[in-house]
């Protein structure tokens, strides 16, 4: 059979394939259809029509079920099996992440799933929808859906990454370019994330207290360099 190294290269194709894949997904939410029918055209459409809230629905729910709670889609006694670097990423002989790549692997992955279903510019979408169609999905929906997949009450290692990314990015939100309402409702998730932070500092767990004291500590020095910037 093949050797170990090559099942690792394996591996690798099908991680990168599949965390690209929800940056072309997100596209779906709050998305549009355009139609070319001229004026007049027997049996014409509608020149935009939003995408089937059904499908919008299925689409964000592949994003966070498959994506933003992805493990790494192999069992844990099989890592060792991905061993295929004799120097870590550090550069250092038999660093610790050319055996284990399996964490850094699931964060990257995950990453590209949160920068779509974080950015402004899906919820300008949903923002618009939200005027133009009933019964679609709004911002709240999409928010609350992605905080929860983030914010479980009992985070495994996997989550820890991802939270510590969700903090960063939607500090980088709430300060963008983008409408005033957008701009509050990051700014809201950053006192809920705050608030689910100080419930972790106080977990019988010593890695997800100390993560939540850190992690909020970061965003406590957030909220002063804005008190003195203002």
């Amino acid at each position: 059979g093949d050797g170990f190294h090559k099942y690792a290269r394996y591996y690798s194709m099908f991680y990168s394939m599949y965390s690209r894949a929800y940056g072309d997904l997100s596209r779906f939410v709050g998305g549009f259809t355009f139609n070319r029918d001229t004026v007049g055209q027997e049996g014409g459409r509608m020149p935009i029509v939003p995408i089937d809230p059904a499908l919008q629905e299925q689409a964000i729910g592949v994003m966070i079920d498959k994506g933003l709670k992805w493990k790494g889609g192999i069992p844990n006694e099989q890592r060792l099996l991905l061993a295929n670097q004799k120097y870590g990423t550090f550069g250092s002989f038999f660093d610790f992440w050319s055996f284990d790549p399996l964490p850094r692997l699931v964060n990257t992955a995950r990453l590209w799933t949160l920068l779509p279903l974080t950015d402004t510019r899906l919820f300008e979408r949903l923002e618009m929808q939200e005027m133009l169609v009933d019964g679609g999905l709004g911002m709240n929906d999409v928010t609350d859906r992605v905080f929860t997949a983030v914010w479980p009450d009992a985070p495994d290692e996997y989550d820890l990454w991802t939270q510590a990314d969700y903090v960063d990015i939607v500090i980088a939100r709430a300060n963008a370019d983008t409408t005033p309402r957008i701009k509050a409702m990051f700014d809201q998730a950053i006192d809920n994330s705050l608030s689910k932070l100080d419930d972790y500092s106080a977990s019988s767990d010593p890695t997800v207290a100390a993560h939540g004291k850190w992690l909020g500590n970061k965003i406590r020095r957030y909220r002063d360099r804005q008190k003195v910037e203002f």
